[in-house]
């Protein structure tokens, strides 16, 4: 992981201190789901760098508190975050793509909440349990019309 004392994390620690912005980087390891609410609501942006297992919850959970999302156009990313409508979609291996989405939300606090607004919308009607009933109902209705319909 990339938690306190790993590998990963003195890599990220050398990194940080030779882009001269280690004293801007704070470092929470695996927060439980409470902190990592709070961390989503101050943030200024959620950036996805990479796929993991986890990215479709994370990618959630940040929508849904308002945040909007940087990610890599990579691994189905598109599927959870729409560009210019919740966040921003960077070409993978482009980190001058990846810093100018950044910088434009920073630049532009009244569209980075416009955007963390559309994400939150979007969140609620994809992820919420009611939506997910919606569409399982939706889908079984379906299911049921074909079958006695044939």
């Amino acid at each position: 992981g990339k938690g306190e004392g790993s590998a990963a994390r003195a890599t990220l620690d050398a990194e940080a201190r030779a882009a001269g912005v280690a004293d801007r980087v704070a470092w929470h390891g695996h927060p439980p789901p409470d902190v990592r609410l709070g961390l989503y609501r101050r943030a200024a942006a959620l950036v996805v760098g990479a796929h993991s297992a986890a990215q479709p919850q994370t990618v959630a959970e940040a929508q849904l508190c308002a945040t909007p999302v940087v990610a890599l156009d990579m691994d189905g990313a598109a599927d959870l975050v729409r560009h210019e409508h919740t966040g921003a979609l960077v070409p993978a291996g482009d980190p001058g793509a990846l810093a100018a989405a950044l910088d434009d939300l920073l630049a532009h606090p009244d569209r980075a909440a416009a955007l963390g607004q559309a994400a939150r919308m979007h969140a609620l009607g994809t992820f919420a349990p009611e939506s997910a009933a919606r569409r399982y109902a939706m889908l079984y209705r379906s299911i049921l019309a074909d079958t006695t319909a044939h």
